[in-house]
């Protein structure tokens, strides 16, 4: 294996919004928002079709974070683009670190139709 493909660590996600912590700053001030997805799909695995619901962790840091926290709520559809590290140097436990977001259930405007990617066209 290349180095170059040893080195990739990308993760794209869709969930809706089950719990967002309240915005905090760390000592820098620089934000910090967690929410909590829920991931409902239905994947092929080989030759079988299998079911997946299950909750993920997403952080956002720095400006992103202060987007994230004045356009979403519970309930919210997202799609999330990132990279899976732990949460702090001591930890195994993996969260998806955000680095950009998509809402999917905009509702497009009249005259509007919306993509397949939940943007307005």
């Amino acid at each position: 294996m290349s180095n170059q493909h040893a080195q990739r660590n990308q993760a794209v996600l869709t969930g809706a919004v089950t719990h967002i912590e309240p915005l905090r700053h760390t000592p820098a001030g620089v934000p910090v928002l967690s929410i909590q997805l829920q991931h409902q799909s239905s994947q092929q695995l080989g030759e079988f079709q299998r079911q997946l619901d299950f909750e993920f962790s997403v952080r956002a840091v720095g400006a992103i974070a202060q987007q994230l926290s004045t356009r979403v709520e519970t309930g919210s559809n997202l799609c999330c683009w990132g990279l899976m590290a732990p949460g702090h140097r001591s930890s195994s436990f993996l969260l998806l670190h955000l680095q950009k977001f998509e809402l999917l259930n905009c509702l497009p405007q009249r005259g509007q139709e919306e993509n397949h990617h939940g943007s307005r066209s």
